[in-house]
């Protein structure tokens, strides 16, 4: 059963990824436009993160903070790459059901691509945007999740 929710969390972020692609394009190429996500307070209360999701958080809100050590394209290339290793960790041990879940893959549906993008960036200009974006997403997601 572990392994069906792996597969199908898995199969829903990278159906997310397709879906926002174009839209995620057209947001990097107006660097006026700022990230909005539609998120919801779960009446009037943050959402709850299990254990597992708030370790592979704290450490994606690390990797994040890292960004003084960038000095060179490939250094944002690489960050992307560790970026994708812990959202590969997250999305495997996920545990999460109902509501909360439902949320945290609204938030996962805009930083996933994000991510991907930053990965191949072949600009230095683009790739600074995508994680000042990346960075307004957490800002983002602190405010919904506990």
């Amino acid at each position: 059963m572990n392994k069906f929710l792996i597969y199908f969390v898995g199969i829903l972020v990278i159906q997310m990824y397709i879906g926002c692609k174009e839209k995620q394009q057209s947001e990097q190429t107006n660097a006026s436009e700022k990230t909005i996500i539609k998120f919801v307070l779960n009446d009037g209360k943050k959402w709850q993160m299990d254990e597992h999701t708030r370790t592979a958080i704290k450490n994606l809100d690390s990797l994040l903070k890292s960004k003084e050590n960038i000095k060179a394209l490939a250094d944002y290339n690489l960050l992307g790459e560790k970026l994708d290793e812990e959202l590969l960790s997250l999305i495997q041990g996920c545990t999460m059901e109902g509501p909360d879940h439902d949320q945290l893959h609204v938030f996962l549906g805009y930083f996933y691509p994000t991510v991907q993008n930053l990965k191949k960036e072949t600009n230095i200009e683009s790739s600074e945007k995508i994680l000042e974006e990346m960075e307004t997403l957490f800002t983002e997601y602190h405010k919904y999740f506990e």
